[in-house]
Order: structure tokens, then sequence, then C-alpha cells
């Protein structure tokens, strides 16, 4: 879907406003139609939303927001999102990416198809891939203003989804105790994992999403690859999002989540044991 809606919305020297960290098929997709990336550099972690408005100039076409961020977990509130888009021009197209929306429960994370019946230029994606535990076939959906919906049905190649991706979505999307369940689960985990982090000493960003941000580490790649040793793996954020010092952790279940924790505190533990030994 955001290729889709970026073959319709750009051309040859349009330009893409992307806030820092962010998924990288947006700039993939970007550049696959000669569109220039003007990327927004974070707050604190943060969308900087103030340096968004400011980035977007007469050759831009599209502004992406994440909404919980990938990896971050942070979200954007309702009162920030309006003034965001009352800021935008009405012909640069906001794609809202809700990737993780149903992990949140924050009562002021806002409602972006809300945005699309007020008639804004906003285009929300969604994706079966992350709660409902899809993501090996590949099958999401879009929803915004009528005309670009109806340009990019119309230019949709066949078959492009296929029929067992179709039903499984269906019936996903059906299975609301699965639904439920899968929040709490995630909920619960998230939770735990802030909690066991925090003892450990470490930095943990407040996550609405199925994974947490761990910040502020001295060498994330070194303890990457000391838990990998350990047969956990996580994400060294610096390569993937430009976020050195930082690890993305997913939300397992309870006994994954401890099982990470455990090989955490002894990889940290053999660090610290080796700097007391060489500064001694």
């Amino acid at each position: 879907m955001i290729t889709s809606a970026l073959r319709e919305a750009l051309e040859p020297g349009a330009h893409v406003v992307v806030p820092r960290p962010y998924f990288q098929m947006y700039e993939i997709g970007a550049r696959w139609y000669g569109a220039a990336i003007d990327v927004v550099d974070h707050a604190g972690y943060a969308c900087d939303l103030g340096a968004t408005v400011r980035a977007v100039t007469g050759k831009t076409r599209v502004v992406f927001l994440a909404n919980p961020n990938n990896p971050t977990g942070l979200i954007v509130g309702s009162d920030a999102l309006a003034r965001l888009l009352d800021a935008v021009p009405d012909d640069v197209l906001v794609i809202l990416d809700e990737a993780y929306r149903e992990f949140v429960d924050d009562p002021g994370y806002p409602d972006g198809i809300a945005e699309v019946v007020r008639g804004g230029n906003v285009l929300v994606t969604r994706t079966f891939s992350k709660i409902y535990g899809l993501a090996g076939l590949r099958v999401g959906y879009g929803i915004g203003p009528e005309p670009l919906m109806r340009a990019i049905r119309d230019r949709q190649p066949p078959f492009h989804t296929g029929r067992q991706a179709l039903v499984a979505a269906l019936a996903a999307y059906g299975d609301d105790a699965f639904l439920r369940e899968s929040k709490e689960v995630n909920a619960e985990g998230r939770e735990q994992l802030r909690c066991g982090l925090e003892a450990l000493g470490l930095e943990v960003l407040p996550s609405q999403a199925n994974h947490v941000l761990v910040v502020g580490l001295d060498d994330a790649g070194a303890l990457d690859r000391a838990l990998l040793e350990r047969g956990v793996i996580v994400r060294d954020a610096g390569p993937s999002f430009g976020l050195p010092g930082c690890l993305r952790v997913t939300v397992g279940t309870r006994r994954e989540n401890e099982a990470f924790l455990a090989a955490l505190a002894d990889a940290l533990a053999g660090r610290r044991g080796t700097s007391a030994s060489t500064g001694g």
C-alpha cells in the first residue's frame, strides 16, 4: 500500500519528508519514483513535529508519520497530530503508518481514520503482520481519500495478494478474542521488560508497541553480539535506524522475556567484569 500510494503521489524531483527514526521502506519506495528524501532528526527519540512542518516546501508531496513509531514505540497524541495536519498544506499527502496501533493503550492516541473521514489528505496504512501474526503472508490495507484510493485500485496489478492471505486476514479480522488476548499478553510482557531492564540500571523508552527500545548504551553492537552468543536475538538500532547506543527488543511471552533478561544480565556482568579486569 505504501509504495502504491507513492506511485500516485510522486513524480521525479518531488520531495518526501521523513522524521527519523523510520522504516526503511519509506525511503526505498520514494527513491523508486525519483523523489528526494528530506530527513528530520528526532528530538530525544521522539518525532520532532515542528521541524517536520518546517521541512515541508513547495516541492514536498508526501510526509510520513509512523504512529506508534518503530523502533521507539513512542506515539504522537491526538492534539499534536491535529496541529501537524493543520500545518501541512492540503496538497501534501500525509501517510500515517499505524502498523502497531492495536498494541496501544494510551487514551491520548488518535484514530487516523477519523482524519480521513474529516476530509484530510491523509492515508492510513495498517497491517495484519503485527498483532494478528500474519507477517509471512504480507497482507495489509489502506484507508484514504477516494480519488487516491481509486487511482491505486485502477493501477493495481492483478493477483497482487494471494487467496490464502486474504482468507487468513478475513478470519483474523473477525477474531476479537484473539485480538484482545494478544493485546493483553503484549501489554504484560512490555511492562515485564520495562521493569526488568530498569532493574538492570538501563533506560528504556515508554513504548506503546510490541517492542521496547533500550537507549544510552555504551556499545550496543557488542551487547547485541553477546546476546546472540547466548541464543538471544535483538536488534542493534544503530545500523538499522541510525540510533547508535540503542537496542530494540521485541516483546515475547513471559518465559521468553525472562530468558532475555537473564541473558542480558549475564552479558552485562561479563562486560563489567572484563572492564574491571582491564582497568585493574
